[in-house]
């Protein structure tokens, strides 16, 4: 039972580091190798590794666009890392 309390504890953690990042929908994640990651739909749930991840469309250059899966935990770990570039916010069209 306390291991599973500590896990949670940390998977919650992770949720809240990768919210500060403000990362939405349509944004997209440019790694320093040229690899992008289009944020296409997130998952939150403490029973995925790392509290959640992104659904995401992997473009490499000189590659066709795959989907796949990037976990909390991968974004922290690439972002403590220092191989992400930067991130690129898609800007939300009001039509009102």
């Amino acid at each position: 039972m306390e291991i599973e309390h500590e896990e949670g504890k940390k998977r919650r953690e992770m949720q809240q580091k990768v919210g500060e990042l403000g990362i939405a929908e349509g944004d997209k994640i440019i790694g320093k190798n040229g690899v992008a990651y289009r944020i296409l739909d997130f998952k939150l749930g403490l029973e995925y590794p790392g509290g959640g991840y992104f659904q995401v469309l992997v473009q490499r250059p000189g590659i066709p666009s795959e989907k796949g899966r990037l976990t909390f935990q991968e974004l922290l770990e690439a972002q403590e890392a220092g191989v992400i570039e930067r991130i690129e916010h898609i800007e939300q069209e009001k039509n009102e």
